[in-house]
């Protein structure tokens, strides 16, 4: 399994690089500064000089003068933290804590498990040059910069963003559980969890681990593992047939020392606190396509709902689910697909079978046989079982 995706890993490194780093030298990689250009945002900045996307809030946290990470524009000057000496930020200004943004890429904090996004959960932030900046900047009395990109007001609705697809989870094969690369042991633990106790193992952000494989494993300072955790079988809702076990992926982290058979690790981030026994996989980069919209298709494919990421019986708009469709069948992220279900009709009515709309869901990630997806909208309870049509496709 491992070897597979680890294969994978080297394109998506490449489109890392296209995406996140091009246009810029060795030389301003390595710079303490950097000017927003036009279609920047603190998600791609940080995805550039930090090598993570999801550790945008640490640039917003080092630039104070930003008070919306929604709102930056070009010639914005950006201090990049750990780079070095940046620039004099323009005025001071505290980041809100745990702030909902409402830019174009934008979704409110989504709570699993009973914790509570954190700020480096919220939204990431809009294109530089968005046109509602010009209003609060006028209340404000700062100088107006005139925006020199504006996105499509089909993009203005909360829509998926990188951090949900990083978040999705997947459904995978035996082989997770014969995964020996785990997190061993914490070097401490500090009271910031939510219902945080003495004698809890949860660990979050910032929170040191000891990993067992080190330099006799080829494991190198710097290296980074996805923190992975197997949860439940899977089985498909209509034939039986084991589909294979729920993965939640729930987060990175970082080696700081090596040793010959284990490592000290820093948790970089994590959406519900790591545990002792959690598994490593390879480091991977959400690829989704949020620049582009699916359009409509000829292609005929139709699954159905076969589990959901959270335990509930009943789903609804913002939920994760899972379908028995994937890459077999030419589905990947961004399709769109309705959700329905038959219409319940006396007996003797005729061999037709109507069918209700339930709802709308997107694809985030797909696997072999089946893919990660996001409830768009619903129009009653989703529940396990009922049946997706695929009604867009990414060009």
């Amino acid at each position: 399994m491992w070897s597979k995706r680890g294969r994978s890993l080297l394109g998506l490194s490449v489109v890392w690089m296209v995406i996140f780093g091009g246009g810029l030298s060795a030389g301003e990689m390595d710079q303490g500064s950097y000017t927003v250009r036009k279609g920047d945002t603190l998600w791609h900045i940080a995805g550039t000089f930090l090598q993570d996307p999801r550790l945008w809030p640490k640039i917003w946290e080092e630039n104070r003068y930003i008070k919306n990470p929604n709102l930056i524009f070009p010639g914005d000057p950006i201090t990049i933290p750990g780079k070095g000496e940046g620039p004099v930020a323009k005025e001071a200004a505290t980041a809100p804590e745990g702030e909902v943004v409402t830019g174009n890429l934008a979704t409110a904090p989504e709570v699993v498990e009973g914790v509570t996004a954190k700020p480096s959960e919220v939204a990431p932030p809009a294109a530089a040059g968005e046109k509602e900046g010009e209003k609060e900047r006028k209340e404000e009395g700062a100088e107006v910069k005139t925006p020199t990109s504006e996105l499509p007001p089909s993009l203005a609705a909360p829509v998926v963003t990188q951090q949900t697809v990083a978040d999705c989870g997947f459904i995978g094969s035996d082989e997770i559980l014969r995964e020996r690369k785990r997190i061993l042991d914490s070097v401490e633990v500090r009271p910031k969890q939510v219902n945080w106790s003495p004698t809890s193992k949860a660990l979050g952000i910032g929170d040191e681990v000891i990993i067992n494989v080190g330099s006799l494993h080829n494991v190198m300072v710097g290296d980074r593992f996805s923190i992975l955790r197997p949860t439940r079988r899977v089985y498909h809702p209509v034939s039986g047939k084991r589909l294979g076990i729920l993965v939640l992926n729930i987060g990175w982290l970082e080696t700081k020392e090596v040793m010959d058979r284990c490592s000290k690790a820093e948790i970089g981030y994590c959406y519900v606190p790591a545990d002792l026994g959690d598994r490593l996989g390879p480091y991977e980069v959400p690829a989704f396509p949020v620049d582009l919209n699916a359009e409509p298709t000829n292609l005929e494919a139709r699954g159905c709902v076969v589990a959901s990421r959270d335990p509930k019986e009943t789903l609804g708009a913002r939920d994760i689910v899972y379908v028995d469709l994937g890459l077999k069948q030419n589905i990947g992220p961004g399709d769109m697909f309705l959700i329905s279900r038959p219409i319940a009709l006396p007996r003797g009515s005729g061999p037709c079978k109507p069918r209700t709309r339930v709802g709308e869901l997107v694809v985030l990630r797909a696997g072999e046989g089946t893919s990660s997806a996001f409830i768009l909208e619903s129009n009653g309870a989703v529940v396990r079982g009922d049946q997706v049509f695929l009604d867009k496709k990414m060009p």
